[in-house]
């Protein structure tokens, strides 16, 4: 069962001559190809965390006021807290997000083979 939580790193560490920027390097920068689409992947992705931390967090309302929330540009939490607090959807939420998680670092090992 503890073959299962194994964490990557174990494995790996054990082998000599171990670094991790160069196992980086040999998956994401192998080419010049593979290193032109991990620079323009990740530029995406932080442009995309960019603008969804301004929307979640920055311009977002945090009160649950429905009028400051049809007023603004970002999130509107005071809406999502005041119905959790009424539903059991929130509960079912955060297992449905919490499974996966833990179902990937399960079986993580056959995602990421030595």
């Amino acid at each position: 069962m503890h073959a299962c939580f194994r964490l990557l790193g174990d494995s790996m560490r054990n082998q000599t001559g171990y670094f991790p920027l160069k196992s980086l390097r040999d998956r994401f920068f192998y080419s010049r190809f593979a290193t032109a689409v991990t620079l323009i992947v990740g530029f995406l992705l932080c442009i995309t965390a960019f603008y969804l931390f301004n929307w979640g967090v920055t311009q977002a309302v945090f009160s649950p006021d429905p009028k400051a929330c049809y007023a603004a540009s970002g999130a509107c939490w005071g809406f999502v807290a005041e119905k959790c607090a009424e539903h059991r959807f929130c509960s079912l939420f955060r297992a449905a997000v919490g499974i996966p998680f833990l179902l990937f670092r399960a079986f993580s090992d056959a995602h990421f083979p030595n």
